[in-house]
């Protein structure tokens, strides 16, 4: 059965749109394709950036894939959105130095620039006794905000790695220039981060980006790509999409997706990219899925729909997984949940 029509939107249709466009039901074809294409993937907890990845990639990575990505300096761990921990492809690192460069950044970084250029690796030990013997005491918090800066402006990123980053890299090791803060490079980087959000996310609101990107609505003003985008009304709100955007005038057969079922990690691209919730939960499923302490569940998604959360735990080389069901779950999803499971055990 034919889902929306060709020129209009509906609720349905920026579902389908979405679960295409975020590399569920059209998956990217690398982990790099999939990393750049989506501008980066949250990643505070690693394994679950990781499974955010291989959900969305086909052919099907492995652990020696990913490994060789980090050891490659291919994939690196920046914070970005949100001044959020992100894996991003390494040639998009200066586009999100330039892309926030007017953010405010109160913490001062000069003694790890000092030390990365000295030592082209470091590790999170190193410099946290560096800063220490320097600074004559540490306070946590604040050594983790030099860090951040640290990587926001260019001097250092970090190797992905689990349970979390241990070593860090200056950007010696891939360039001999240091990056340097340019307006002309900053609406640059601007209006190409938006298009990607739009053509990969979308369709979406203004509000949609800035909650995804963490940026307000006047500080992208100047770098706004308004003859790139076009707008779409629905519901009282205006979505943005490219120009070219191929899917809007496709129709979708309910055949796309039937009988997919998938184990989205926790912090998914598909729920932390958009301000409205309501595109694909009601307000009871959202109190379930986005939780204290800005914590964001991992959730069950059964064709278009969102039919629970699930945890899981490990003893020894087994690992329960629990599901917490917003409704009855069938047989066949049960038989996919279990086969998915079984793939996502390698995290």
């Amino acid at each position: 059965m034919p889902i929306g029509t060709a020129t209009m939107l509906n609720r349905e249709k920026i579902i389908i749109m979405r679960l295409l466009k975020t590399g569920l039901l059209r998956p990217f074809s690398s982990l790099e394709d999939c990393a750049r294409n989506l501008c980066g993937i949250q990643s505070q907890i690693p394994q679950f950036a990781e499974v955010a990845l291989f959900n969305r990639c086909d052919p099907k990575p492995s652990m020696e894939d990913f490994a060789k990505c980090y050891e490659q300096n291919r994939i690196i761990c920046i914070w970005s959105h949100r001044k959020t921990l992100h894996m991003h492809t390494i040639d998009d690192w200066y586009k999100i130095c330039n892309a926030y460069s007017n953010v405010k950044i109160s913490y001062e970084t000069a003694i790890i620039e000092r030390e990365i250029i000295k030592n082209n690796l470091r590790t999170k030990e190193q410099l946290k006794q560096i800063v220490k013997n320097e600074l004559e005491s540490i306070d946590i918090a604040i050594f983790a905000r030099m860090i951040r800066a640290s990587t926001i402006k260019g001097l250092m990123f970090g190797k992905p790695e689990k349970p979390s980053i241990r070593q860090y890299v200056s950007y010696r090791k891939i360039s001999n220039n240091q990056w340097k803060k340019s307006d002309v490079a900053r609406i640059a980087a601007l209006s190409d981060l938006i298009m990607r959000y739009f053509r990969y996310y979308g369709p979406a609101t203004i509000k949609d980006f800035c909650h995804w990107s963490g940026l307000t609505q006047k500080s992208i003003g100047e770098a706004w790509p308004n003859e790139r985008l076009m707008s779409l009304n629905f519901s009282g709100r205006n979505y943005f999409l490219a120009h070219d955007d191929p899917d809007l005038h496709s129709s979708f057969s309910s055949d796309y997706f039937e009988d997919k079922v998938f184990l989205l990690g926790k912090f998914d691209p598909l729920f932390v990219s958009y301000h409205h919730k309501d595109w694909i939960i009601n307000d009871e499923q959202k109190k379930l899925i986005w939780i204290s302490a800005g914590h964001v569940e991992s959730v069950i998604l059964s064709g278009t729909e969102v039919i629970g959360t699930w945890r899981h735990s490990l003893k020894g080389r087994q690992m329960t997984v629990q599901l917490f069901p917003f409704r009855g779950i069938s047989k066949n999803e049960l038989q996919q949940i279990q086969k998915k499971a079984e793939e996502l055990a390698i995290f």
